[in-house]
């Protein structure tokens, strides 16, 4: 792992990697964030020091299983010395299906029911992913398009209908995470050959993501994963330059 940007916003605390399980603990700076949203709303809050680090921590535990589905829990907890307000997740995937020979003729679905989403082609070849949580949006459409806008941080609810190269997108809104507080959300991927089996697929991810809430809970209060790991210290200071 390696910082991306000038000023380094991902600090990684330390790595455990298992048989069925890869577990990653990251912080994730906030200062820049928060200098531009001052820069934007001309607002600062009362004895903010932005002369030092303010992190948000990130739990990563990734389920690889004999199973035509992975589960990707994504915990974050706040650190900072205060409550952040307006607190979303989003998870953009590129299934590109069939890769480079069929990459650009996709199509796109939400199952507004399920919270599904998924992505196909005339090969009827499916990959999607979904949450325990509905999603509070949703899209699918061109990536460039979506990511131009990206900024902006919000989708539109809606999936182009022509065939061509897409993203699929879900958000989901948890409003105000106070200081201390714990946000968890897994996300669910599969593929399939038919859409009733790749929904089938998800379906039962979804189950098997409920039973591993208590598993990842007790994993992310232990104090290993709050153990900077030596090793990272370094690394965690190196910057890209003309990024």
């Amino acid at each position: 792992m390696k910082n991306v940007e000038p000023t380094p916003i991902y600090k990684l605390i330390n790595t455990k990697t298992g048989g069925s399980i890869d577990r990653v603990t990251i912080d994730l700076d906030l200062n820049e964030y928060l200098k531009k949203k001052i820069r934007d709303t001309n607002r600062l809050r009362n004895n903010l020091d932005l002369s030092k680090s303010i992190y948000i921590r990130k739990y990563i535990d990734v389920f690889q299983f004999k199973q035509p589905y992975n589960i990707a829990f994504f915990t974050f907890k706040n650190i900072a010395p205060f409550k952040l307000d307006d607190v979303s997740f989003y998870m953009f995937l590129d299934f590109d299906i069939n890769g480079l020979d069929g990459f650009d003729n996709d199509l796109g679905v939400f199952d507004e029911e399920e919270g599904i989403i998924f992505q196909y082609d005339d090969t009827n070849t499916y990959a999607g992913f979904c949450s325990v949580k509905q999603p509070s949006s949703f899209e699918v459409s061109n990536s460039n398009k979506m990511l131009s806008r990206a900024k902006s941080i919000q989708l539109n609810n809606i999936i182009e209908d022509k065939p061509g190269e897409k993203t699929s997108a879900l958000a989901w809104n948890f409003g105000t995470l106070n200081k201390g507080e714990l946000l968890q959300i897994p996300i669910i991927i599969s593929g399939g050959l038919s859409k009733e089996e790749l929904l089938s697929n998800l379906k039962e991810g979804k189950n098997r993501a409920n039973s591993l809430i208590p598993q990842v809970l007790k994993s992310i209060n232990s104090r290993v994963r709050q153990i900077q790991d030596e090793k990272f210290v370094k690394m965690n200071e190196t910057t890209t330059e003309e990024c």
